[in-house]
């Protein structure tokens, strides 16, 4: 009987602290985006400030974790903020390629979900 080994892909994440500062970065996030530690994750992607910041804002406020779909530079994400300690919010994201948009009926909308 052979073993077969299967890689799965980790999601790509960052770890933001209450100054929205990157004080953590996943493998593939950072393989996709190189060192970003230290910096301000809306200097990073200025641009993405008004799509992201309200759910990231409502995450922290609520303090549940907020799911949502947003089209960002030719992607459409799905992305899940979640508060942990400290006041740190983590924010993982998964690009889906453009035939599984293509597939779905609507992309999921907004919601929050109860973590823990």
């Amino acid at each position: 009987m052979s073993t077969v080994a299967v890689a799965v892909e980790q999601a790509p994440f960052l770890v933001l602290d209450g100054d929205y500062r990157i004080v953590e970065v996943g493998p593939a996030a950072e393989a996709t985006f190189g060192p970003l530690i230290g910096q301000v994750v809306f200097d990073c992607f200025a641009d993405a400030t008004g799509l992201y910041r309200p759910y990231y804002e409502s995450a922290r406020a609520t303090g549940e974790v907020v799911e949502f779909a947003q089209y960002y530079d030719g992607y459409v994400m799905l992305i899940k903020a979640e508060p942990v300690e400290d006041g740190r919010l983590a924010v993982a994201w998964e690009i889906l390629p453009p035939e599984s948009v293509a597939h779905r009926r609507s992309a999921p909308s907004p919601r929050r979900t109860s973590s823990g």
